[in-house]
């Protein structure tokens, strides 16, 4: 179906102007539009604009009223083709959020708990605090580069590789069943989190990573395990520590997941060097802040 509609050779103005972009930059005005049945719209423009006698509506916001400026979120590479092939980007909006979004939250989405969005810190932003709001993006043809111009929207490299990191992770968080994701990984987290700074620190120093195996579908799962990968070199002081407020832990957390018919296996402790292969391929990393996003 798209193929087909694809040129021989691709006009030279639309390959001058992908040059110059990447992903992360900003454009000005972005479309904003979307598909709805507003009979039973959820968004507010959807219940003002939307037409009730129809069964869908295409609803499009003016540019003058829309985002001030549009995040391109497709890949680098999916940009600037060598050999073009892909006739759309996707651009999500930026906006400013200091005047509408609470202070605990502004401090939220600064230590980036708040995953549907980014705080954008380029110093040649207009004051306040921008962001990229991830909830909904826009597909335009690479066309509408032509003539625009593009905008940093981080003041060094490291914010577009936390950016690529960050749209890479949305998209590739695996999905586990409510009690897994609740009572287990949201569970250790919010534990983790009541800990003193001191206690946190060493967690931190002493931990590679926490994983879980989950025997059997992630959504429908049979029995659950916490796998403990320690640091290299962490005394036996430091290690036992750890283990012994896991332990607590554990205890805890599995009178929960039991009651609700998940039973959780003893936690495993290991190194890289003596965790089975198999083992650490058939678990998750559990990177808190993308497998439970609490915040949002």
């Amino acid at each position: 179906m798209i193929d087909p509609g694809l040129p021989g050779s691709w006009p030279i103005e639309v390959l001058r102007a992908l040059d110059k972009f990447q992903q992360g930059h900003l454009v000005e005005r972005p479309p904003f539009f979307y598909v709805a049945r507003p009979m039973f719209g959820i968004w507010r423009f959807t219940r003002d604009v939307g037409d009730r006698g129809v069964l869908e509506d295409l609803l499009q916001i003016e540019p003058e009223d829309g985002p001030p400026y549009g995040l391109i979120t497709s890949q680098t590479c999916d940009i600037n083709e060598e050999k073009p092939k892909q006739p759309w980007i996707q651009v999500c909006p930026a906006y400013r959020v200091d005047t509408v979004l609470k202070s605990g939250r502004q401090g939220h989405l600064r230590r980036g708990r708040l995953l549907h969005m980014m705080a954008l810190d380029a110093q040649d932003l207009p004051e306040g605090l921008w962001v990229a709001d991830f909830r909904i993006e826009f597909p335009v043809e690479k066309s509408w580069l032509v003539g625009h111009t593009p905008i940093e929207a981080f003041s060094d490299e490291n914010g577009y590789l936390r950016l690529a990191d960050r749209l890479a992770k949305l998209r590739g968080r695996p999905a586990f069943a409510p009690v897994v994701s609740n009572r287990i990984i949201n569970n250790l987290r919010d534990s983790i989190n009541k800990l003193s700074n001191m206690r946190q620190r060493e967690m931190a120093d002493s931990v590679r990573e926490f994983r879980l195996q989950v025997d059997g579908n992630r959504l429908l799962p049979a029995s659950a395990r916490l796998i403990v990968i320690f640091s290299d070199g962490v005394s036996r002081e430091k290690r036992e520590a750890v283990e012994s407020w896991l332990e607590d832990w554990w205890q805890s957390a599995q009178v929960t997941t039991t009651a609700q018919g998940l039973p959780l296996l003893a936690n495993r402790y290991a190194t890289l060097d003596d965790l089975p292969a198999r083992m650490y391929a058939e678990s998750t990393l559990l990177d808190f802040a993308y497998l439970s996003p609490a915040d949002w």
